[in-house]
C-alpha cells in the first residue's frame, strides 16, 4: 500500500520534481513504473525517507508508546484523554 501511495505521489499527485503537472492514470502508472527506468529510483528514495521520519517518530515517542501499551494491555481500551495524557499532550479535541 505504501508503495501505491508513492507511486500515486510521483505520478498522479503533483509532488514529483520530474513534471509534477503531468496526470497519470493510476493504470498507467502502475505500468510506467516497469517503462520508466528512473520512476522507481523515486519510488524507493520517497519510501525510504517516509520509513525514516516514521522511525525518527516512533523513537521520539518511545516512553510514551510503550506506557500506552503497557496501560492497553491491563485496561484493554483507553479514553481519549488518557491517552493523550499518557502520551504527553493536554490538549483536547480540537474543536
Amino acid at each position: 500500500m505504501a508503495t501505491d501511495h508513492a507511486i500515486a505521489a510521483e505520478t498522479r499527485l503533483g509532488f514529483s520534481d520530474e513534471q509534477p503537472l503531468l496526470y497519470r492514470p493510476a493504470a498507467v502508472a502502475i505500468n510506467k513504473l516497469s517503462l520508466d527506468r528512473h520512476l522507481p529510483d523515486r519510488v524507493n528514495a520517497r519510501l525510504v525517507a517516509a520509513e525514516a521520519m516514521a522511525r525518527d517518530l516512533l523513537e521520539r515517542q518511545r516512553a510514551a508508546l510503550i506506557a500506552i501499551a503497557e496501560r492497553l494491555k491491563d485496561v484493554g481500551v483507553m479514553n481519549g484523554e488518557e491517552f493523550r495524557r499518557l502520551l504527553g499532550t493536554n490538549n483536547g479535541p480540537e474543536n
